[in-house]
C-alpha cells in the first residue's frame, strides 16, 4: 500500500527500522487523495525525545505545501542530472541519483547524508 511504501521510505535510514515499526514509534498516513485539499498537501510531525538530564522534549509542527509546485523543484533537478549523465555517456539506473531523490531507489543509502555524497561525487566526476 502507499502508506506502507512511505513508512519504509522514513524508516529505511534508521537503525532497527523494522522494530520501530512493530512497536509502533512512526505513523505515515493517510495518504489518500483527500479532495477538499485539492493538491495541497498536509503535514503533522510530532516528535519526542529527551534533552539535556534526559528532561522530555515534544515537537508539533505542521507543513501545508502546493504538491505540484513542490514536486517540480525535485524533478528540475532530476532532469539537471539526467543530463549530466548523458553528457557522461552514463547510462542505465543512475543510482546516485535514485539514492539522492526518490523514495525507493534501486541501491539505498544509509541515510540522507551519504545519499548526498554519492550523488555530489556522481555531478562532480
Amino acid at each position: 500500500t502507499k502508506r506502507i511504501s512511505k513508512t519504509k521510505a522514513v524508516t529505511s535510514t534508521l537503525e532497527n527500522p523494522d522494530l520501530i515499526e512493530k512497536e509502533g514509534k512512526i505513523r505515515i498516513g493517510p495518504s489518500d487523495y483527500i479532495p477538499f485539499l485539492g493538491n495541497t498537501k498536509v503535514a503533522y510531525i510530532y516528535l519526542k525525545g529527551r534533552g539535556f538530564a534526559g528532561f522530555p522534549i515534544k515537537v508539533e509542527a505542521m507543513l501545508e505545501v502546493d504538491d505540484k509546485s513542490d514536486c517540480a523543484a525535485v524533478l528540475v533537478d532530476v532532469i539537471r542530472a539526467v543530463k549530466v549523465a548523458l553528457d557522461k555517456h552514463v547510462g542505465g539506473p543512475l543510482i546516485e541519483v535514485s539514492a539522492f531523490y526518490f523514495k525507493h531507489p534501486p541501491v539505498q543509502a544509509k541515510d540522507d547524508d551519504e545519499a548526498y555524497r554519492w550523488f555530489k561525487k556522481f555531478i562532480e566526476m
